[in-house]
């Protein structure tokens, strides 16, 4: 008499059934490490030395300021809109303004690609645009509370935090004296 654990179909169903198993157990075990390594970073050791890691590393520095490059460009749209607007009439004055910005611009953007590919010069360059945002920002705090519409004070306290951690990141990472390429 043939038993039932020994016909064919029981044998494929049942190795079927293991292999179910074996995969389950896989996944079960990468998603325990995953999980693992997610609440690693949320221990606060560890986040920190991350977040460090990050805030001092050559992609922590170029991401900053690119941020920083976006918190400037809203805030010269801002001070076009509200400031030479209403202070400063004519096209010359707006010709000048565009020049100028486009010369920030523009320098930030090659110091950009610079940095990226890994020459000191263009952190330099980024650290010097860091902070003259900063002492942009700065000086414009003066005029907070009468001459500025709200968007425009928003847009300057953004680009004074943006700009003050950026000089920052920029200090650390050229004072570590890493090896950028």
């Amino acid at each position: 008499m043939l038993k039932i654990w020994d016909a064919p179909n029981f044998r494929r169903t049942r190795l079927r059934q293991l292999q179910a198993i074996s995969r389950l157990a896989r996944l079960m075990r990468r998603r325990w490490a995953a999980h693992r390594r997610l609440c690693g970073l949320f221990d606060d050791k560890k986040r920190r030395i991350a977040m460090k890691t990050w805030f001092t590393s050559l992609n922590g520095a170029i991401t900053l300021s690119a941020l920083a490059l976006l918190s400037f460009i809203g805030y010269a749209f801002m001070a076009a809109r509200y400031f030479l607007e209403k202070w400063i009439p004519g096209d010359g004055a707006a010709m000048v303004e565009t020049i100028v910005l486009l010369l920030i611009i523009g320098g930030w953007l090659r110091a950009l690609f610079v940095a990226a590919g890994g020459r000191r010069g263009g952190l330099t360059a980024l650290f010097a645009f860091s902070v003259l945002i900063t002492l942009i920002a700065l000086y414009d705090t003066q005029f907070f509370l009468y001459a500025m519409a709200w968007p425009e004070q928003v847009m300057l306290v953004v680009m004074l935090i943006v700009g003050v951690i950026v000089t920052a990141a920029m200090v650390v990472h050229l004072r570590s004296g890493k090896k950028t390429a």
